[in-house]
């Protein structure tokens, strides 16, 4: 009985490894079908580490605008978080996001959540089942 109970555990480990790599692959497909073309992939290793790039979008690429409408809104944008508290008044300021970075940020983030959380879902879901199902077995007589 205890050897079933071993090829049953380790056979259930690896249909859940399996399986949660081919959903990974699934999530990581579908992020890289709606990547779009003109965004730089390391946009997405920006995202993951927090960190905003510091270089503006070239011109004619996604995200680049008119200097003088960002120049307005970045003051504008100042503004209102002053009023709002997001910011100090003594804060220094570097403006919006950089639009390309909310783009990719708007595609990572839902993704990396839908690969990972539902496989490590199912596993604590399945050790919760597997430990509440042991707790009825008879101990043996001694």
């Amino acid at each position: 009985m205890v050897q079933v109970k071993g090829r049953l555990q380790r056979g259930l480990l690896r249909l859940w490894v399996v399986l949660s790599l081919g959903w990974i692959g699934a999530v990581g497909y579908h992020a890289y079908s709606v990547w779009p073309n003109d965004l730089d992939w390391q946009m997405a290793f920006q995202v993951f580490v927090e960190k905003p790039p510091k270089e503006p979008p070239k011109p004619g690429t996604l995200g680049a605008t008119d200097p003088d409408i960002v120049k307005y809104s970045t003051e504008r944008q100042k503004e209102i978080d002053r009023k709002a508290g997001i910011i100090k008044p003594d804060q220094e300021y570097d403006g919006p996001p950089d639009p390309r970075w909310l783009l990719a940020k708007d595609i990572v983030r839902p993704h990396l959540k839908w690969a990972f959380g539902p496989p490590i879902g199912v596993l604590i879901i399945g050790a919760a089942l597997w430990w509440a199902a042991a707790g009825f077995r008879k101990w043996p007589q001694e």
